[in-house]
């Protein structure tokens, strides 16, 4: 087993390992298995190097892989190994902790909807349009519906379109 299958075991139980100075931080809602924490402590030297250099590897909510919907487990498994293409680090962690935090607090609601993993996970792909967790760019869900998402700050996400509601005024302006 490697450093970042380590990492990888950690993710899917659900324990966020983190750099503190030179030592390993772990959160998580439970105590981790004694079998768990025996690979982290053997390959701490290479995890803690994996995280000097790859800081995305330590970003985000962890969430247990087994608590994820398995309709959803290959496209949040895919977002959470994201490593390369065109977004950058920060962009990828928005998207990250947007997916964990969506995914704790909304998966009955978008699976009563039917919201299919690409609504939710689609990538961004030049002019085409993407799924509700990189439209949401990092903010949290006011409301969900069969085809609608809601942010925090109002932007409306249309499920069939993938795209932004604009609101034409009476006055003639934008919203």
């Amino acid at each position: 087993m490697s450093a970042r299958a380590a990492l990888n075991d950690a993710a899917d139980c659900g324990v966020l390992v983190r750099l503190n100075g030179d030592n390993l931080a772990l959160k998580a809602a439970a105590k981790p298995s004694r079998d768990l924490l025996a690979k982290l402590r053997k390959h701490k030297p290479e995890i803690i190097a994996l995280l000097q250099h790859e800081p995305a590897l330590h970003f985000g909510r962890a969430i247990p892989a087994t608590t994820v919907p398995a309709i959803y487990r290959d496209a949040w498994n895919q977002l959470r190994r994201q490593r390369s293409g065109p977004f950058s680090d920060p962009e990828s962690r928005r998207a990250f902790d947007a997916a964990g935090r969506f995914l704790a607090e909304w998966t009955s609601l978008a699976l009563r909807f039917q919201w299919a993993p690409d609504d939710l996970f689609d990538l961004p792909r030049g002019d085409k349009t993407c799924g509700l967790i990189w439209f949401l760019n990092g903010e949290d869900v006011r409301a969900l519906g069969p085809e609608h998402g809601v942010t925090i700050s109002g932007r409306i996400f249309d499920k069939t379109t993938r795209a932004e509601w604009v609101y034409l005024r009476s006055e003639g302006g934008d919203r």
